[in-house]
């Protein structure tokens, strides 16, 4: 099935986006168009055409600025919505285009109506005040096209990341360093970048694209936290292509990922990997230093603030939405308040640290050598913050189950017992209670984010996790 929107631009040639085409000639008056349309849905608004019901799963849940599928020729509202954000949030919710000031939704999908290989991809197109929302120039959209990735169903992977051809990489490439790029390759790995290997003047390097352009700026300032046992991969070059992209430019390091470390080498992973928590913890730290530290504009100014804040569906956040879903299922839902309920009690017993926290340490952010006798890079520094040495352990325990490497090497064990930690007066006090209030809060966010997702074996995996370890409550680290 494929269908297509398509805002009133003069489009004078046809833009490849992965599998969608978009193309059309000057001064569109229709707002929609689809292949297999048999008539409006009892309730649509008058003059919409749109699929018989139910819709399609992959429509269910999307969130984007602007909503979906179908629209009539006139500006505005057409479902009844209000505001700038439309969600989705269920397979019956009537589809629609909304049309801001600000944006035009330009959408296709691709598969078999309602199967597993539905995907859903778009591009954003930026107004500009004054002019209508006509890009300038005489390219097909103009040079303010922005990709925002693609949906499958049953599938935890990019979900704004930058969806580019290896022939446009090229070209920026070649731009970019005035040189044809040698041995491009695409790397895997990135829920929000795409990333690309290549050799520039005997220089081995990776460029990245994305969304937003703190993330990279993130990387940027957390390579001046390099140490011997934090290895932080140096960014060259941090910018927006000339399509609006945000890129990085940083030195290539190699390597194995760190939850890939097979069990009969934990015993070398042990100790890497305590080193790794140790460095985070030693990198120096004052109680001034705000907590989302590379966002100066961040409301989020207490440690407690952050943790709770995740606890709930914010609107404000890049993964939200979610909750509807969550509470429609009872058993999910009775969990999600169980837990909230005694993350929010635990959360009294979190000192206002500012240590390092890299937030995400798994989910192919860390190399190691082959043998993992070391680390040999630590990127991806979005999720970081100041707060409290001890989320990055308990990142690290409650992921441990579905990493038999990272369980056989008991990573909590090495931490409790650095010299370091030991002689930090407080660092360890009421640790049992902090480290489960941790685990719970990872669990729990990544329900939202696999809901959010689609990723319905993910969510099934990560609830059972959560339920164990809230059973379990807090371990007793006087065993460990």
């Amino acid at each position: 099935m494929w269908l297509m929107v398509m805002s009133q631009v003069n489009v004078r040639h046809c833009l490849r986006v992965r599998q969608m085409m978009i193309c059309g000639g000057g001064g569109a008056r229709r707002w929609w168009r689809q292949a297999t349309v048999k008539g409006p849905r009892p309730g649509a608004p008058e003059g919409v055409a749109v699929p018989d019901a139910p819709d399609p799963p992959f429509l269910s849940g999307y969130v984007g600025r602007a909503a979906l599928v179908g629209a009539d020729r006139n500006d505005g509202d057409v479902c009844g919505t209000k505001g700038s954000d439309t969600v989705l949030s269920a397979p019956a919710s009537p589809p629609c285009l909304r049309r801001t000031s600000e944006t035009v939704l330009v959408i296709g999908c691709s598969g078999v109506h309602g199967g597993e290989d539905d995907q859903l991809h778009g591009v954003l197109l930026p107004r500009r005040s004054g002019n209508e929302g006509t890009p300038s120039g005489g390219r097909c959209l103009g040079d303010e096209l922005l990709p925002i990735g693609n949906r499958s169903l049953g599938h935890n992977h990019q979900m704004d990341g930058a969806v580019l051809e290896e022939e446009d990489v090229r070209a920026f490439l070649s731009d970019l360093h005035a040189m044809p790029a040698e041995g491009l390759e695409r790397l895997s790995g990135g829920e929000w970048s795409s990333a690309w290997a290549y050799r520039a003047r005997g220089e081995e390097l990776v460029v990245r694209f994305g969304r937003d352009g703190s993330w990279y700026e993130a990387d940027r300032m957390a390579s001046a936290l390099v140490g011997p046992d934090l290895p932080v991969p140096e960014v060259r070059e941090v910018g927006r292509t000339p399509s609006g992209l945000a890129y990085a430019v940083s030195v290539r390091h190699r390597g194995q990922f760190l939850e890939e470390t097979p069990v009969d080498r934990a015993g070398a992973l042990s100790a890497t990997l305590a080193r790794l928590l140790v460095a985070l913890h030693d990198v120096p730290a004052r109680p001034g230093f705000q907590v989302v530290w590379h966002q100066p504009s961040s409301p989020l100014l207490t440690w407690r603030a952050f943790l709770l804040a995740g606890l709930v569906d914010d609107p404000d956040e890049p993964v939200h939405g979610w909750s509807a879903e969550l509470e429609a299922d009872r058993e999910l839902s009775a969990l999600a308040s169980a837990v909230t309920a005694r993350a929010r009690v635990l959360v009294d017993a979190c000192p206002e640290r500012r240590d390092l926290v890299h937030g995400d340490l798994l989910h192919r952010n860390v190399l190691v050598s082959p043998d993992a006798s070391k680390v040999e890079a630590v990127f991806s520094w979005k999720c970081s913050v100041r707060g409290d040495f001890l989320f990055d352990a308990a990142w690290c325990t409650f992921w441990s189950s579905f990493h038999p490497g990272i369980a056989a090497a008991d990573p909590l064990r090495g931490v409790l017992t650095a010299p370091s930690i030991k002689a930090d007066r407080g660092a360890l006090v009421d640790a049992a209670a902090r480290h489960h209030c941790y685990e719970l809060h990872i669990g729990f966010t990544h329900l939202g984010w696999n809901l959010w997702t689609g990723n319905r074996a993910a969510l099934s995996q990560t609830a059972e996790r959560l339920a164990e370890v809230f059973e379990r409550g807090p371990l007793d680290l006087r065993t460990v």
